[in-house]
């Protein structure tokens, strides 16, 4: 604190409007933490008092009512205090016939009015009075600051990264937040550890790049001598929760496990409090990409969902799972040929296509039982190709996108211009509010609230459209990348994807692949347009591959 810098005591007014938004201590930490905070940034300021207001309406109830008020106005003046603080200026009441002119008693007692969310009200000019008269009198249908209050505890830390106990998730260690508790005890919040953020790539890679699932994933750890955070080997449970946290996208997710009867139970994710904003300083995983690995772990949680992209087998044959006989319609799984050297020392092993009908007798089948693996996947492959190299063709003499980015950004100037009109009409009516509550307005004040409400209806549907538009501007900037990756596909399909490793290639091609089905002297092949899950797949191989 400056040397010229008089001390200012402060006390605080926090306030609940109903007895359900008390927590079992009759306390409110989020207000009092908030406010606490707030006293802290200020040098002269000095906490001399706190008051509590339980379940009382500041719209329902006059101030002539509330008696914590009426205790708060006669310390102010006694002269007990130089600053009131609150949360949110509604927690000094909603009542827009009364409440402004309680602020303005405050500050007649030389009393300083401030809130952590709004600044300090003053009564300087005719613009403070109007303002002051402006916030309350659309307190009374606001329903936005009562938002702001809802699942205050937890939601407020899940936004700000704070953690609230127990050992923080995989991939991240805790650090001071340098805010305090109720009890004044400082909080942590969660930091992305260096170390450990590989191997949550790494877990995540196995599944996106490879197809595994949680099993294949433990085991693949294991076998590389990675340690867990207990020092111990991988268990499929602990890589499985890895799999499905929310934290690794940027959302600290609450909740999970609930303990109340002093067994640990999970919980549904709908029970789950996920941060209300992503947080993007925790992002280890992107989000689609993170979403795609759900997709592919549900698909192998149930071994019959054939239809589930990227389900891989263990298979050492391309397309196991994709294939079927033309014959019968039975899949086709694996089968082994062995051949030997001269002397028999060494066997060699020829994987081969299986058609089950066939080979069970289950079902007729006029087809053949195997059928070799080299001729179907080189068949398929070449294909592939064809049917990549024909869709970037055809994409690349579709009209360009840059006249369709000129067209969306004029809409975005219309757009802009409305906005900014609407906005001043916005302000004329917000003119004539003190003016109608005086009665010096040819409106009356329903009329005004009502005209009031429209046009804020209106710039909120004018910036749904701006960012819609802006939505579509960004997409088109992909657009450029997307046929690039595409291009390099098929520049290097056979000194890169056909190269590449044998799992990721598994996964890569049934991004366009749905279907292969196979006769004795024909392969129908069915294709689907999932170009972008391709490119973006495709991206992301290369770019671990060249690493």
């Amino acid at each position: 604190m400056a040397d010229n810098e008089p001390l200012k005591k402060v006390i605080c007014l926090y306030r609940v409007s109903t007895k359900k938004q008390m927590d079992k201590d009759n306390d409110i930490p989020m207000q009092k933490e908030s406010c606490r905070d707030f006293i802290k940034s200020h040098s002269n300021w000095i906490l001399t008092k706190e008051y509590l207001e339980k379940g009382v309406s500041g719209y329902k109830k006059y101030a002539a009512q509330r008696d914590i008020l009426q205790q708060v106005k006669q310390d102010a003046i006694d002269k007990k205090f130089d600053v009131l603080l609150v949360f949110m200026f509604d927690r000094l009441g909603r009542k827009e016939d009364e409440t402004p002119f309680i602020v303005q008693w405050f500050t007649k007692q030389d009393v300083e009015v401030w809130s952590v969310k709004e600044g300090e009200q003053k009564f300087e000019h005719h613009v403070d009075k109007l303002m002051n008269y402006i916030r309350f009198w659309q307190a009374s249908g606001e329903s936005e600051k009562t938002s702001i209050r809802v699942d205050t505890k937890h939601r407020q830390m899940a936004h700000e990264g704070l953690f609230h106990g127990g050992t923080p998730p995989y991939g991240y260690h805790l650090v001071p937040s340098g805010i305090l508790n109720k009890k004044k005890k400082e909080l942590y919040k969660l930091e992305i550890d260096e170390e450990q953020s590989k191997i949550v790539e790494k877990i995540y890679n196995y599944v996106y790049e490879y197809g595994y699932g949680k099993s294949r994933v433990t085991q693949a750890l294991n076998n590389e001598n990675i340690p867990s955070s207990l020092g111990i080997n991988w268990s499929v449970g602990t890589v499985g929760s890895i799999l499905k946290n929310p934290a690794y996208k940027g959302y600290p997710t609450y909740g999970k496990r609930s303990n109340k009867t002093g067994v640990v139970i999970s919980q549904p994710k709908e029970n789950w409090i996920l941060s209300d904003e992503q947080q993007r300083e925790l992002i280890i995983i992107d989000e689609s990409k993170w979403n795609k690995v759900q997709e592919i772990i549900t698909g192998n949680r149930n071994s019959r969902a054939s239809t589930v992209e990227n389900k891989i087998t263990k298979s050492p044959l391309l397309f196991v799972g994709k294939i079927h006989c033309g014959y019968c319609g039975s899949p086709m799984t694996t089968t082994y040929n062995y051949k030997y050297n001269k002397d028999k020392s060494k066997r060699y092993v020829y994987p081969k296509y299986r058609c089950t009908g066939k080979y069970s007798k289950c079902i007729p089948c006029e087809g053949k039982t195997i059928y070799s693996a080299d001729i179907i996947e080189n068949v398929v492959l070449k294909r592939a190709y064809q049917y990549l190299y024909e869709h970037y063709n055809e994409s690349s003499n579709k009209l360009s996108e840059k006249d369709n980015y000129k067209r969306i950004q004029k809409e975005i100037s219309l757009i802009e211009r409305n906005i900014g009109q609407a906005e001043k009409e916005h302000q004329v009516l917000l003119k004539e509010v003190s003016k109608s509550l005086m009665g010096e307005s040819s409106f009356k004040p329903d009329m005004l609230s009502s005209l009031i409400d429209t046009k804020e209806k209106e710039k909120s549907e004018l910036q749904y459209q701006k960012d819609k538009l802006e939505q579509s501007l960004s997409k088109i900037n992909q657009i450029e990348d997307y046929h690039s990756t595409i291009k390099d596909a098929i520049d290097n399909w056979d000194t890169h994807l056909k190269n590449i490793e044998f799992n990721k290639k598994k996964v890569i091609l049934r991004t366009i692949i749905d279907n292969i089905i196979v006769y004795t002297d024909n392969i129908d092949i069915t294709f689907n347009s999932k170009f972008a899950e391709f490119a973006q797949l495709y991206k992301q191989t290369k770019k671990t591959t060249e690493k």
